[in-house]
């Protein structure tokens, strides 16, 4: 089964995260339609700046809150089926019946990983760092640091979704604790990354572009529909681009994120069983990124489960 084939077998999900995505959406239209009739009533450019703060503020606020732990939850029950459909080769019947009783079984598992989540972007960053470190030295090389962005960008687009490939490898083996589970995914992931980056290569391309037509195209039809029934003053072209914007980042997150995401897990259990775990591999990483040292420290602490305690239906 292809990652294309799985990326449509479990649609639902896309549309769910779409659907709670544009919910969000839809907050920040009312702070926005909100915020347009104060400026519709006053002229006072403060008064503005100073609604429009308090109004993006709270909008923010909820909004993170609901992308952060409601958001996480459909995501990793997205993740636990294409975890099973990947090494599987089928997608259980009721999908989302099985996500939700998979995040369950795991709840305190995904909550850890709000914890984990911090430590593997914590670690992308220092391997990023470590790109610019290399790019700085080379810098009198014509168009070094031109190239030293371009590659710092896409290993942060393409190890954005290390997570869920963790999380993903954390579902298939409930015998082993969170954090060591997490601490070899990230190894998984660490020692096959020119194969992954590679496979990401082929899809970045075009989460690219469709990214681009996904802000541009609403942004033209919200401008258009506004200049036909009203004038084009600013508070209301600033209120048809943020609209574009959050239709735009709705999509990417509900339909290429998915994408890109299922195409990535896709390559990294491919490679999974592949990967032997030795002390040099856990020494090497540990050395690069000191966020990594600390989960691989945790994994060390933790207590591991009893494999005879888990549910029947999540032992693979």
């Amino acid at each position: 089964m292809s990652a294309f084939t799985i990326f449509k077998k479990t649609m639902i999900f896309v549309w769910i995260k779409l659907g709670l995505y544009l919910l969000v959406d839809l907050l920040f239209v009312v702070g926005g339609v909100i915020w347009l009739l104060i400026c519709a009533n006053t002229e006072n450019v403060g008064m503005w700046l100073i609604s429009g703060g308090v109004i993006l503020l709270i909008d923010c606020s909820v909004a993170r809150f609901i992308k952060r732990y409601l958001g996480y939850m459909v995501k990793a029950a997205h993740v636990s089926v294409v975890a099973t459909a990947v090494t599987t080769g089928q997608i259980p019947e009721n999908m989302v019946a099985y996500g939700t009783n998979m995040v369950k079984s795991r709840f305190l598992t995904a909550n850890v990983f709000f914890v984990l989540d911090r430590l593997v972007s914590g670690a992308v960053r220092q391997i990023q760092r470590v790109i610019g470190i290399l790019g700085g030295l080379l810098s009198f090389i014509p168009a070094m640091k031109t190239l030293s962005n371009i590659a710092q960008k896409f290993i942060e687009i393409a190890l954005g979704y290390i997570d869920e490939c963790c999380l993903g490898y954390v579902f298939l083996h409930p015998e082993e604790g969170s954090f060591k589970a997490a601490a070899d995914g990230v190894a998984i992931y660490g020692h096959n990354i020119k194969h992954l980056l590679k496979d990401a290569a082929k899809t970045l391309v075009i989460v690219l572009f469709v990214t681009i037509l996904a802000a541009i195209i609403p942004a033209v039809i919200f401008i258009a529909i506004a200049q036909s029934v009203s004038s084009m003053n600013g508070p209301v072209v600033i209120f048809c681009i943020g609209i574009a914007f959050l239709i735009g980042v709705a999509v990417k997150d509900a339909f290429l994120d998915s994408f890109m995401m299922i195409n990535m897990m896709y390559s990294y259990l491919a490679v999974a069983p592949q990967t032997e775990f030795t002390s040099e591999l856990y020494e090497r990483l540990c050395k690069i990124s000191s966020k990594y040292r600390t989960l691989f420290g945790k994994a060390q602490q933790e207590v591991q489960p009893s494999y005879t305690d888990m549910p029947n239906d999540t032992q693979y």
